[in-house]
């Protein structure tokens, strides 16, 4: 795969999650959003569990367990220290996965949609930047900080534009918790995907942990909506095109694009949302929103153009029993 192609994928999958605001006005009056929420992790963990058992790619990354698994008790024999593997990575993402809907939904109950949304998806990027630089050791560019601050600047001003959202304390750090948590699932999803796991499979084991966790929120809350039409439909949307269809998308450029950039290209999020306000709901074209809009696309095209050209990813060494049996 391409990098430019990979590039590509991860914004399909940011133009997808951009619709998800549209979608919430189809929510039943009274519905709690953390229901929702959760509703989506285990309806799209569901149908990414499905594809992956189809394309196969279960299989594969169960082969890969097994395998780390008989590594690890020789090690342990032997008592060889021993790094992180893929259950590790999937405890941690599928945690992240669950505490991401929690935190980014109360955030938007206690914030209010704007700045809720704009302080979640402007600081995975910092978040990811600081996780690739500490953790992973890649070097962050000059360009890229300023890619990244353009594209948060545009994120900010076409979310904020307008509105009347309310500074809590509590919600801003329960959005900014959101953040941390994209950045998290991110990191492991593409820590799994580069080490050559299958991005369905990766998808499949973070989603479905995700929505095991979040299993208590769906018993405890009223699910009635669900016996709607209109909270069913919303359901399967949220369930199969913004979880599985775009998180599909998403694995699979992590292939070739480093999580950083991806985090970054992900602020085309609340550009799409602005856009299909404009133009198919008919929402009025303020000067501050078109303005948020060409900084946005901006920072896009400086991180997009740069990740296009640099070379294919290789398959780290994170996980040794995958890389013994071949990929």
């Amino acid at each position: 795969m391409s990098p430019a192609y990979g590039v590509g994928l991860v914004l399909a999958a940011a133009l997808i999650w951009g619709t998800i605001g549209a979608a919430n006005t189809l929510r039943p009056v009274g519905t709690h959003p953390l229901s929702v929420g959760a509703a989506r992790v285990a309806g799209g963990g569901l149908l990414l569990i499905v594809w992956s058992l189809l394309s196969g790619a279960a299989q594969v990354v169960a082969q890969a367990v097994r395998l780390e698994l008989r590594i690890l008790r020789a090690r342990t024999r032997m008592s060889a220290p021993a790094g992180p593997g893929i259950l590790e990575w999937v405890a941690l993402g599928g945690t992240a996965v669950a505490i991401y809907q929690l935190c980014f939904f109360s955030a938007l109950a206690q914030t209010g949609v704007a700045v809720g949304t704009v302080i979640s998806m402007s600081t995975p990027p910092i978040f990811a930047g600081l996780f690739a630089a500490g953790w992973l050791r890649q070097r962050v560019t000059f360009r890229f900080v300023v890619a990244t601050t353009l594209t948060i600047t545009g994120c900010g001003i076409v979310l904020l534009g307008g509105s009347t959202g309310r500074v809590d304390p509590a919600g801003m750090i329960s959005a900014g918790l959101a953040g941390l948590a994209f950045a998290v699932y991110s990191g492991s999803a593409g820590k799994l995907v580069g080490a050559g796991l299958p991005p369905t499979g990766v998808m499949a084991l973070l989603f479905a942990t995700g929505g095991l966790l979040l299993m208590p929120v769906l018993l405890i809350s009223d699910t009635s909506w669900l016996r709607t039409p209109q909270g069913l439909l919303l359901v399967v949307y949220l369930a199969a095109v913004t979880t599985a269809v775009a998180y599909a998308l998403y694995g699979a450029g992590l292939r070739t694009v480093k999580v950083r950039t991806s985090a970054v290209l992900s602020l085309a999020d609340p550009g799409a949302a602005a856009l299909l306000g404009l133009l198919v709901l008919g929402e009025p074209a303020r000067s501050t929103t078109i303005l948020g809009l060409v900084l946005l696309f901006l920072g896009l095209v400086l991180v997009a153009v740069r990740s296009a050209d640099a070379a294919p990813a290789r398959r780290e060494g994170l996980l040794r029993a995958y890389a013994a049996y071949g990929g």
